[in-house]
């Protein structure tokens, strides 16, 4: 399998585990052909607030580098922005790039007592952001002191899916 290939399936179980933790499921884009540029789903069973079973759809992104301690600008690809930004989707979406070691065997480390899963999801709402005239790619800049992807911070974005409508 390729290593690009390996990288999106880890991101989508990495995410997945934060959004299980949170206490939500996630439904996978896997069957779906991706011009839409999503790729898992985020669902919280709910009937309460201003969305019932609100969700966030999710385009995601790995990349393998060293750990990110501060912020760090991330090429993405103009039509993949142009989607996030575009206020009238009817499911809010947000970016997930997550930041796996270089090497294979240090993604993950699996002991009796605990799961370790490297290094890092960030996450960022584009929605309000403005265009962009560049045609290839847009620079996102993500801070992992403040754009981490926890349960925490999982359920902040629901809860604000749920009273405004958006992340």
């Amino acid at each position: 399998m390729a290593l690009n290939d390996l990288k999106e399936a880890f991101s989508r179980a990495y995410v997945s585990a934060i959004a299980h933790a949170a206490g939500y499921f996630t439904v996978h884009a896997a069957d779906v052909i991706d011009d839409d540029g999503i790729d898992l789903t985020i669902v919280h069973r709910t009937s309460s607030g201003r969305v019932r079973s609100p969700r966030l759809d999710v385009q995601l992104k790995c990349t393998g580098a060293a750990l990110p301690e501060a912020a760090f600008s991330f090429p993405l690809e103009a039509k993949n922005y142009d989607e996030l930004i575009d206020p009238s989707w009817q499911t809010p979406r947000i970016l997930v790039v997550v930041a796996v070691p270089k090497e294979l065997d240090e993604w993950l480390d699996a002991k009796p007592s605990e799961l370790t899963l490297r290094h890092v999801a960030l996450w960022k709402s584009l929605r309000l952001d403005p265009a962009s005239s560049n045609t290839t790619s847009v620079t996102v800049r993500l801070d992992p002191s403040v754009d981490r992807l926890t349960p925490t911070s999982l359920q902040a974005a629901m809860n604000n899916v749920l009273t405004r409508g958006f992340p």
